[in-house]
Formats: C-alpha cells, structure tokens, sequence
C-alpha cells in the first residue's frame, strides 16, 4: 500500500466517522440521510468505511453500557 493510498483510506474512515457523528446529532435530516446515501453510493470503500465505523461505535456504545453502575 502506497503512501498516498493510505492517506486516502484514512480520509475516507475520517469521513465516515463525520458522518457516523452527525447520524446522531438530533437535528439529522431526510437530506442529510440522502447525502450519505449519496456519499456511500460514490464508492463501495465508502460503505464500507461507513459500516466498520458503525460497528465500533455500536461496541464501544455496548461495551460503556457494561460499565455503568447500577441505579
């Protein structure tokens, strides 16, 4: 892998994880839903950006859950 190809792997798992981010925010959007339909239909590394970074989140999310003390 060339410098430049990770360069661009990294922008894109950057893009992904704004994305991911912004999914949460309460003011997402059909448009803003549609523009990541968009950005993940431009290429399959985007998808599958987007999917490994949902699926950290979705673990640490589980994970921080198993930490908390009980009320």
């Amino acid at each position: 892998m060339t410098a430049a190809t990770r360069s661009s792997a990294r922008d894109t798992d950057q893009r992904a994880a704004q994305w991911l981010e912004r999914r949460h925010r309460e003011d997402w959007s059909a448009s803003d839903e549609a523009a990541l339909d968009a950005w993940q239909a431009e290429d399959v590394a985007n998808r599958i950006a987007f999917l490994r970074v949902e699926a950290a989140w979705n673990r640490a999310h589980r994970l921080s859950a198993l930490r908390r003390p009980p009320d």
